[in-house]
């Protein structure tokens, strides 16, 4: 009897495990916890960067599930130790220079280095009201923008958001500010020294509108 009752015990739990472990796993929590401190390199960061759409030329519209994949990408970047980053990103935007000069990008590399700007912005919490003087770090400045050093500036820009819900304020129009090109492990080390990494578990959107206006 009690043989019985103990092979019916563990064929049910089998068959909990075999309904509840695909939730769990699809819900992340178990993808987290295995990638806590995932392996990272350029190659795999380029792979990690076709799933973001780019900043959407001349519109504020941006998909919903453009900003989840832009989201999924920042959580990854976020627990990738700081040093390894900073060479990724570095081999990432050299990669396909022409002569190995970084300044020499191609169509394609302007690009993706529009939507490296948007994922920093995701990766950490700036702020859209900062008294102090502007840092650029080349290609795009908010338009408008005051040189002066007591001038209030949004460091968000063009993110901006409300209540874990993202949205683009400004669609890309091409160079915008400093006529050199956008470096993003400059960028990276210096919100590493100012900022805190985006709490991006508050992040929510509705799943009905294809928009970035709420």
């Amino acid at each position: 009897m009690k043989d019985t009752i103990l092979k019916c015990n563990v064929k049910l739990l089998a068959r909990l495990l075999y309904l509840v472990v695909p939730c769990l796993a699809g819900c992340g929590l178990f993808r987290d916890v295995e990638s806590a401190r995932p392996n990272m390199d350029e190659s795999t960061f380029r792979r990690l960067m076709t799933r973001v759409d780019p900043w959407p030329s001349h519109s504020t519209n941006y998909s919903w599930d453009g900003w989840l994949r832009l989201v999924s990408v920042a959580k990854t970047i976020q627990r990738v130790p700081h040093p390894v980053m900073e060479r990724v990103f570095y081999e990432y935007q050299r990669k396909g220079c022409a002569r190995g000069d970084f300044q020499l990008e191609s169509p394609e590399q302007l690009i993706s280095d529009g939507e490296l700007f948007l994922l920093m912005r995701m990766v950490f919490e700036l702020p859209e009201a900062q008294i102090g003087p502007w840092v650029t770090f080349g290609k795009w400045d908010m338009p408008g923008v005051n040189f002066s050093p007591d001038a209030v500036h949004n460091i968000a820009w063009p993110v901006r958001w409300d209540h874990g819900h993202p949205r683009l304020e400004s669609g890309y129009v091409g160079i915008e500010g400093v006529n050199a090109r956008y470096n993003a492990r400059d960028e990276y080390v210096y919100f590493l020294k100012r900022y805190a990494m985006r709490d991006l578990s508050l992040f929510h959107f509705d799943c009905g509108t294809n928009s970035s206006t709420p």
